[in-house]
């Protein structure tokens, strides 16, 4: 067992968690390794063999202490248990991955020997300033898990497989099975559609009207139906999108974890969506996946998957993917 004990820190997104393990997973024989993430990535860490500890920071405990000057001494109070819980661990190496001010500053606070993280025009916020090890890219155009790679020091092939990832709980696995027996889905025949996109990311979305032409084509072609995968505010469009597609789609249940959403995707037979977390988590499970590029640059941000095709817009906007491409792809995936 390795000897020196290494703190890696990424907090989000979920794509970028999980380019950040692609990168951490070659660390393995070289450092006993901890991992610092937001609560809502914490089932991909906890009880993944990789890392011995898990850290969660405490944002939102400490963002309701802020609302009122009275309670500023409480969120101080939580802050600085959590650095001194940080610094009780004497790292030897932290790997600031995210390189944002929130980040450096735990960095900051663990006291470890060496501190590395991006440099000037790499990295947000001056975050810089705290590192006693700084890499500069140079102004090179790298996809994500090159540039987490070349922080950790390690290089990764052009082609990515299955991600060492816990296990998904058996309750996780009996929601999924409760909900294919109640839509009469039998040995898992369905595909996985999640058409939403972050509020942020709107741009990257591909339009109703064509989710629904995909939907009934599939179906009307395989005879697959379509699971309709959302997070926080896409409820309303998966609705429509069921709606109109009739028979052919099935909103989903909330999956409330990550640990549920990966039962979902895990059993299907195909994943499609836009350029979200969630083609990355497919991705992760070496799932067959297609995934929708607009103004996103698919060599910086699409998935390195061998089971994962891309289907890149050529004028950089959504609208301009067509169904026939898309279903064409999804043909040969199913067939």
């Amino acid at each position: 067992m390795p000897e020196k004990l290494a703190l890696c820190i990424r907090l989000s997104s979920l794509g970028d968690v999980i380019n950040t393990l692609y990168a951490v997973e070659q660390l393995k024989d070289k450092y006993r390794m901890h991992f610092l993430t937001e609560t809502s990535f914490s089932d991909l860490i906890v009880n993944n063999p990789l890392f011995e500890n898990v850290f969660t920071l405490p944002v939102s405990a400490i963002r309701n202490n802020l609302w009122s000057p009275f309670q500023w001494p409480k969120a101080l109070q939580i802050a600085s248990s959590f650095a001194k819980n940080l610094r009780k661990e004497k790292y030897d190496i932290v790997f600031d991955f995210h390189s944002n001010l929130k980040s450096a500053l735990n960095t900051w606070f663990s006291r470890s020997k060496i501190k590395r993280g991006f440099g000037p025009g790499d990295c947000y916020e001056f975050a810089h300033i705290f590192y006693n090890e700084k890499l500069s890219l140079n102004g090179n155009i790298m996809h994500r898990q090159d540039k987490f790679a070349s922080l950790a020091g390690t290089n990764l092939p052009k082609t990515s497989g299955l991600l060492t990832l816990p296990s998904i709980p058996e309750i996780s696995r009996d929601k999924l099975r409760e909900f294919l027996s109640k839509f009469k889905i039998v040995d898992s025949k369905y595909i996985v559609i999640h058409p939403g996109t972050s509020r942020t990311g709107e741009i990257k979305r591909w339009e109703t009207e064509k989710w629904v032409r995909l939907i009934t084509s599939i179906y009307d072609n395989f005879g697959v139906r379509s699971v309709l995968t959302w997070g926080k505010g896409e409820l309303s469009l998966v609705r429509m999108i069921a709606q109109l597609s009739s028979y052919a789609a099935i909103p989903c249940y909330q999956t409330r974890s990550l640990h549920d959403l990966r039962a979902v995707i895990s059993a299907s037979i195909l994943f499609i969506s836009c350029d979200t977390g969630p083609l990355h988590l497919a991705c992760a499970e070496d799932k067959k996946s297609i995934g929708l590029y607009g103004p996103k640059d698919p060599r910086v941000y699409a998935p390195r998957s061998t089971s994962f095709h891309l289907i890149k817009s050529p004028t950089g906007k959504m609208k301009d993917i067509s169904v026939e491409n898309v279903l064409e792809a999804a043909s040969k995936q199913l067939s």
